[in-house]
């Protein structure tokens, strides 16, 4: 039977009674020793066994009976019975209290097995020996918080148990529980009583004392059997499954608005290691982490994010930027992280635009998260696939223009279909002028130097814009007919030409010459734009020559005859011919990788210049409309370069609108259709009379900003008082006559025997004056040099 009390004075009264009972029913009390005392706290238990410790009463703790090798194994419910039991008949008829026990006893199971009644029930039904009988032995069993279950005994006759009610029934401990882990928080035993096992455990009970409000444990026994625990009015129990609920349930820590993603626990292990339990602020923490002063917008983030290498410190960002904002274009991005490196945010910042209605608003910020990443590699197929998916997607809920603005041009497939829309009409060349300005500039109007034959500017603009539709444009062929009908007709705007070499045959003041291989005037706005942003590094176009190509355009014919120019010092720097020529060409990739080449081999030349003269050259153009054309298959000719010229086998070779002859047994096709077979789907053609195959660009490039024929290299780098002469190479002079200016007066240049070196006259120095000014014609060029008047010494006497 159960009895209540409601303090402790009223328990100590029936102890004091049972104890020394002879009337009606003593002879069951005395038959069974054991007596259950339930507390519904650890206060009133432990104000109970002291006072039976002054009783002289001995206190036996269960810890006492574990296997001192597994410290964290639970005994079992039928070892421990029998341990009591033998205890009790040990005890060899004296009192004696066990505490703690439910501490112990509260983790067996009581749902599936019963193993906590069938306890109970071992223990209660313990009979006394004959010695214990006589002297009414009485073993007090401490039960703390476990009333509920004990309760299921309240009208078992066999069963003695007093239960002291509580005036406070608040639970006075939380024990928090994690998994064999406390995830290398510091301080937690500053803060926080702390258990790993059983045994430490029930040490904590016997003793009683320092017991923090919040207990954790990291006993794997103990996590594995909370749930056997409840109903419990001692304890309340935050089982933690993983790091994130021990330090926000179990710790109590706060972490703003941050979103636990389960993908994220080793990242989330690792922060609980650089945590000062005793001192943690999410803000604090983050500033002091990534030594901010704050973190207030993307640009800061962008900042911290490229000053770190560790991905973990980089989810640590993206983390605490997600608590702290929620909706700028940034945070949509980051919510889409899941590697946290670089290439991946690239791609966010790329596809997150699709995730937006109203995506308009946001294009101005991804522009600027764009232009702040400093990623250059290219983002996966995976993501490239999918960007292509959701841009056609998003064509069919918007008109063309308005999806072209979600373009960039930091992908193969973007650039791919801005080709394609161009091509198609569907937007037009001012609707990619941020996004891509090498296309933009290629589609422009030429600008071309040429002052007598106008219509050629018109044909090349027409040309581009068919290349980039990957069709053939009719209008194309209707100037042809006019302006290359014939031979007669070709030779009439052919001949307005010069050859390269012819040209620039008498520039010796050219230190460099590069060849571009197959580059053709319609890349003159591209390399002229390239070319006019180097201004701020002091390299500057000097002038744009237009010129032809021999016949037939084929690369062994210009090279020997580019080769006559420079014998020595030709350098090819590109090859649009070997592209064009390639077997796995397919429309527009192919274009992209011609940008690709002639963007590379540029800016090849300006990071090699080293402040000399160089000239840009090209041996023949490319045509990308043959493949739209089918061939004359002419009959009796040896086709090459898939029929843009072809040899006569045998004879020679008759008149025909058709082609230009060459050299009586060569031919050069006039239009886009060739020779003989047709040109293959995908490959540019060369060898032909068009004038994109034709005409070739000439850039001059120096250090120099205005244009000047001729190049000047200073042999002086002292003047001295012995020797007041300043000497020069100066290159390209025709009738020009150098002199130098110093201190406000000229001096002439006199030329030496060899022909480029010359000398000034005696210069009359003047201290602290080291500037010079070579003047050719109308253009000058300023030197610094180091004067040297000769020592000076002090009067010895």
């Amino acid at each position: 039977m159960l009895k209540s009390f409601v303090n402790i004075d009223e328990l100590f009264a029936a102890i004091d009674t049972d104890k020394t009972y002879d009337g009606v029913n003593s002879g069951t009390a005395n038959r069974f020793p054991v007596r259950f005392v339930l507390f519904d706290n650890f206060r009133d238990s432990y104000d109970f066994i002291s006072r039976m410790s002054d009783m002289d009463i001995k206190i036996q703790s269960v810890d006492q009976w574990m296997n001192p090798q597994y410290d964290d194994m639970f005994i079992s419910r039928i070892e421990l019975a029998n341990r009591i039991a033998n205890h009790i008949e040990d005890l060899d008829g004296r009192d004696c209290v066990i505490a703690p026990f439910s501490e112990l006893a509260r983790f067996y199971d009581n749902i599936e097995f019963k193993e906590f009644d069938a306890l109970i029930t071992t223990l209660k039904a313990i009979q006394s020996s004959n010695k214990a009988y006589t002297k009414h032995q009485r073993v007090y069993i401490v039960v703390v918080g476990q009333y509920g279950k004990v309760s299921n005994f309240e009208n078992d006759a066999q069963m003695f148990a007093w239960y002291m009610k509580s005036d406070d029934r608040q639970l006075n401990y939380r024990l928090v529980l994690s998994n064999g882990t406390d995830y290398g928080v510091e301080n937690l035993c500053e803060k926080y009583t702390v258990v790993h096992s059983i045994k430490e455990w029930l040490d904590l009970w016997r003793n009683g004392t320092n017991v923090t409000n919040t207990i954790i444990s990291t006993s794997p026994a103990i996590y594995a059997y909370e749930q056997n625990a409840l109903p419990d009015n001692a304890f309340n129990f935050d089982k933690c499954e993983n790091v994130y609920k021990f330090l926000t349930l179990g710790l109590g820590l706060s972490f703003g608005n941050v979103q636990y993603k389960a993908s994220d626990e080793a990242f989330w292990c690792k922060l609980a290691t650089k945590i000062d339990v005793t001192r943690f602020s999410f803000d604090q923490f983050i500033n002091e982490y990534f030594q901010l002063f704050e973190l207030k917008d993307y640009k800061d983030f962008i900042k911290a994010w490229h000053n770190t290498e560790d991905n973990f410190d980089k989810w640590l960002l993206v983390t605490y930027y997600l608590s702290e904002f929620d909706d700028d274009y940034l945070s949509a991005v980051l919510k889409n992280c899941q590697a946290y490196h670089d290439r991946e945010l690239f791609e966010q910042t790329l596809l997150s635009i699709f995730d937006f209605e109203n995506f308009i608003v946001y294009i101005q910020d991804r522009t600027e998260l764009f232009r702040l990443l400093k990623y250059s590699g290219a983002p996966s197929m995976d993501a490239q696939e999918r960007l292509e998916e959701r841009l056609h997607k998003l064509v069919a809920d918007v008109e063309y223009k308005t999806a072209a603005s979600v373009l960039t041009s930091y992908t193969d497939i973007e650039k791919e279909i801005a080709i394609q829309w161009l091509g198609e009409g569907h937007i037009s060349v001012c609707d990619i002028r941020d996004m891509f300005p090498d296309f933009y500039c290629y589609l422009q109007n030429s600008g071309l130097p040429i002052d007598s034959q106008s219509w050629i500017e018109g044909y090349i603009e027409k040309y581009k814009k068919a290349k980039f539709a990957n069709k053939y444009d009719q209008n194309l062929e209707d100037i042809l007919r006019v302006h290359s009908a014939n031979e007669l007709d070709f030779n009439k705007w052919y001949q307005d030409f010069k050859t390269v070499r012819t040209i620039l045959s008498d520039r010796s003041d050219i230190d460099v010459f590069y060849w571009i291989d197959g580059l053709g005037i319609d890349w003159i706005p591209v390399i002229c734009s390239i070319i006019e942003c180097e201004k701020a590094n002091g390299i500057y176009l000097n002038e744009l020559i237009v010129g032809k190509a021999l016949l037939p355009t084929t690369t062994p014919k210009n090279k020997a005859d580019l080769e006559k120019l420079v014998p020595d010092n030709l350098t090819k720097i590109g090859d649009l011919d070997n592209l064009a020529h390639k077997t796995n060409n397919k429309y527009p990739g192919y274009i992209i990788e011609e940008f690709n080449v002639v963007k590379k081999a540029i800016h090849t030349i300006i990071d090699s210049y080293a402040g000399k003269k160089i000239a840009i050259i090209s041996d023949h153009g490319m045509t990308y409309l043959s493949q739209h054309c089918s061939g004359f298959n002419l009959v009796g000719f040896d086709s090459d370069h898939h029929g843009r010229s072809a040899k006569k086998k045998g004879g020679n070779i008759l008149p025909d609108d058709k082609y230009i002859v060459v050299e009586n047994d060569i031919a050069c096709s006039l239009g886009h259709a060739s020779l003989c077979g047709k040109v293959p789907i995908g490959h540019g053609a060369h060898g032909g009379a068009t004038p994109e195959e034709v005409l070739v660009p000439i850039f001059i490039i120096s250090n120099q900003e205005l244009a000047k024929t001729w190049t000047a290299k200073l042999l002086t780098t002292e003047l001295s008082a012995a020797d007041p002469i300043v000497r020069f190479v100066i290159k390209g002079l025709k009738e020009e006559v150098p002199y130098v200016i110093y201190n406000g007066k000229q001096y002439k240049l006199i030329s030496t025997d060899n022909g480029s070196e010359y000398h000034s006259s005696h210069i009359n120095l003047t201290a602290g004056i080291s500037g010079i000014t070579l003047c050719v014609g109308t253009s000058k060029q300023e030197y610094q040099l180091n004067i040297n008047f000769g020592v000076v010494e002090d009067d010895l006497i």
